[in-house]
């Protein structure tokens, strides 16, 4: 730079050095070139500066929100992809859910990034967490009772077929759909599969057989065990601020000698989302 290297050059993807640092994590290298960024320049496939850090670190989106928030670009959405699979019109926290990076996603919500925004295919994003079923980013995105962030009627929004519960079920997660029904998601919603509209108990039967507990999520005649709040894994204290593990961001622990405690225990279970997500697609998509 001081040799009057170009900050703005473009790679063969349309990256600039920013970009590239940040795609890399390299945290001074993002500080030096920040100055001299374009906001609002989007790369090849679509993303955004903002896109890439939030399914980074939280180190490199902490440098570069600040700036996206003075802009008013949050919420900046995905421009016109090259890639088919990738709708127009992610936002970031979509991202961020999508990669279940919690501490991300908590980072963009608090600096005003919306819930509610949808994509060009009407995900919003709830179905983006839920892709990668990741529990933390789900309760952070709902809020608690009786203060839900979702209306019932946003819940049940099927306009595109697919409502947050159908999604739920997709990902094979009980505990989501547990969570979804008590926040006033209905148990009749149904998801648009090759060209008709099918039941959700229908579809946990056939996609996931080994989980009758699932399928029993979605019976009006099954007796439902009423919805609690989270609570630490080891101890089962409820009410206070749990920590997510960094691992699976599934189960929550009070504090670390809890943790430490139960890992012999929640070893076995231990799974990315990111390997959730990959196993659930390969699955479904039979």
């Amino acid at each position: 730079m001081q040799r009057g290297a170009d900050t703005r050059a473009l790679d063969s993807n349309l990256y600039t050095p920013i970009m590239v640092a940040c795609g890399h994590q390299q945290l001074l290298c993002v500080q030096a070139l920040l100055p001299h960024a374009d906001l609002s320049h989007r790369g090849e496939a679509g993303a955004s500066l903002l896109h890439i850090a939030a399914g980074g670190g939280p180190a490199v989106l902490e440098v570069i929100l600040p700036r996206y928030v003075e802009a008013g670009l949050v919420d900046i959405p995905w421009g016109v992809a090259a890639i088919d699979s990738i709708p127009q019109g992610r936002t970031p926290l979509m991202s961020a859910c999508l990669s279940s990076k919690y501490a991300e996603a908590k980072m963009l919500l608090k600096a005003g990034a919306s819930r509610y925004a949808k994509d060009s295919q009407g995900n919003c994003p709830l179905h983006f967490c839920l892709s990668g079923t990741s529990m933390a980013i789900l309760h952070l995105l709902l809020g608690t009772a009786p203060d839900w962030h979702y209306t019932p009627e946003q819940l049940n929004d099927d306009t595109i077929g697919r409502p947050v519960l159908a999604t739920a079920m997709q990902s094979g997660s009980a505990d989501a759909c547990k969570l979804l029904i008590a926040a006033g998601a209905d148990t009749h919603a149904k998801v648009l599969r090759k060209g008709a509209l099918v039941g959700c108990a229908d579809l946990a039967r056939q996609y996931w057989p080994e989980k009758p507990e699932l399928a029993a999520v979605f019976d009006p005649g099954a007796v439902q065990e009423p919805f609690t709040p989270p609570c630490c894994a080891n101890c089962q204290k409820s009410g206070m601020k749990l920590s997510a593990c960094s691992k699976c961001h599934a189960t929550q622990y009070c504090c670390t000698a809890c943790q430490r405690a139960h890992w012999r225990a929640h070893k076995p279970a231990c799974i990315s989302p990111e390997d959730v997500l990959t196993a659930n697609r390969e699955k479904y998509n039979k």
